[in-house]
């Protein structure tokens, strides 16, 4: 981390070139329906297999929350009544919900586009970041549990809301309070627009008072996770400059940087490669320094909110906290891969977004046997209730698969309407173990 700070400073203060792009031109109305059309398109190309996996954990508590209308409770310090209403509407439906994080996937991707422009790179370029988003494997967890539909939907609402700060100011603190009611936190938005368009300090302010307004209701009249309001300490800081960063350069599942080691070498050396190539290029461009810089800062700021819950594991557990991170990421790495306009940037980045489908499918295995296993447990318990159990005691129940979730939450309402009880008698007690039959 050093070493690429000091190269970066180094290309900022040589001779001043004259290359200093602006902000790229949007597409016209056409060409933004055909970029949300395509990448739309292409999440489902990616993700396809998700639709099969079902609910798992935390989705069947989600979901029998939302059957009760249970918006504000008893869960009230995770306040996300957004993002309940789309388990309300999914009902018991589990194809519907994957197929809607797909849908929001794709979105997302398309609005990095959008944001990479504000940032001042050429729309092609723009275009590269938004496959790199779409295709970075590090997303699994957020896409393919149906519980992550909350980052989703507040990435989808943060992002409008800063394209919207550019476009249409007036209207963008609608999204903003709408992403605020999916995840909390949606707070770092006005933050993450300033990095992007510095000089619009005035609607950023305007967003921040939505924000302030938020935090103030919250706090008032419902409690606040503990998990949000622990102090920092220089441990938690140097997970929140470390952390982030480490997965988003090597966004594989354990198994496969253990099986071949050789892989997460190249992926951060490349970063270090890609450093010093542009900044061997950029010959003291400052503007375009300032671009690497924001949006840097945009993957510490985006991850800011949750710095004491960024336990992210070698499993990829908890790398659903980073999917808003990963845009200011996606922005970075387009930037330095097409540094000029030489034509091997576009199959370097083309090499780049296939690799990126290929590690999404690695670390999408572990969901598949989540679900399979999920099913396993499942069937158990119906034969219990066959032979006549209305209680039943599932032992040596699997938290997790492999960084997958399978039942750390969610087991009583999954086999409702039979009771989860210690008391119940032998014939009725089933193992969940693996290998358990």
């Amino acid at each position: 981390m050093w070493f690429l700070a000091i190269t970066v400073t180094f290309a900022a203060l040589r001779p001043a070139a004259t290359r200093s792009p602006g902000v790229g031109q949007s597409p016209s109305k056409v060409g933004q329906a055909a970029l949300f059309a395509g990448f739309v398109g292409l999440a489902f190309g990616v993700y396809i297999s998700t639709l099969r996996l079902g609910f798992l954990s935390d989705d069947f508590v989600l979901a029998a929350r939302a059957a009760r209308n249970e918006f504000l409770g008893p869960a009230a310090e995770f306040f996300r009544p957004l993002s309940l209403l789309v388990y309300k509407l999914g009902g018991t439906r589990p194809v519907a919900l994957h197929a809607f994080n797909i849908v929001l996937h794709g979105v997302n991707s398309a609005l990095v586009v959008p944001v990479a422009l504000s940032f001042g790179l050429s729309p092609a370029v723009a275009i590269v970041a938004g496959g790199l988003f779409l295709t970075y494997p590090g997303h699994v967890e957020a896409v393919a549990w149906s519980a992550g539909v909350q980052d989703l939907l507040m990435t989808a609402l943060t992002l409008a809301a800063i394209v919207m700060f550019r476009t249409r100011p007036v209207w963008a603190s609608a999204p903003l309070a709408a992403a605020l009611l999916a995840k909390e936190t949606a707070v770092a938005a006005p933050a993450l627009a300033w990095l992007s368009q510095p000089r619009r300090w005035r609607v950023v302010v305007a967003g921040a008072a939505v924000v302030i307004v938020y935090a103030v209701l919250r706090i008032t009249f419902g409690p606040v996770s503990r998990g949000y309001i622990v102090a920092p300490t220089g441990y938690l800081i140097k997970e929140l400059l470390v952390r982030p960063f480490a997965t988003l350069t090597v966004p594989l599942h354990s198994e496969v940087v253990v099986r071949w080691p050789l892989i997460g070498v190249v992926l951060a050396s490349s970063v270090v490669v890609l450093v010093i190539r542009a900044a061997a290029i950029w010959q003291g461009d400052r503007r375009t320094i300032l671009t690497l810089v924001a949006a840097t800062l945009w993957v510490l700021l985006a991850a800011a909110p949750v710095y004491t819950l960024l336990n992210v594991t070698a499993t990829l557990q908890g790398a659903r906290y980073l999917y808003l991170p990963a845009c200011g990421w996606a922005v970075l790495i387009a930037a330095l891969l097409a540094p000029d306009r030489s034509r091997w940037n576009l199959a370097i980045s083309i090499a780049l977004c296939a690799a990126g489908g290929v590690g999404v499918m690695i670390n999408l295995r572990p969901w598949s046997a989540a679900s399979g296993w999920r099913d396993e447990i499942l069937t158990r318990v119906t034969t219990a209730r066959t032979a006549g159990c209305v209680s039943v005691w599932v032992s040596d129940v699997p938290d997790s698969i492999d960084g997958a979730y399978v039942f750390r939450n969610g087991l009583a309402e999954a086999i409702d309407p039979i009771r989860l009880d210690p008391a119940a008698p032998p014939h009725c007690r089933v193992s969940g173990g693996i290998g358990a039959r």
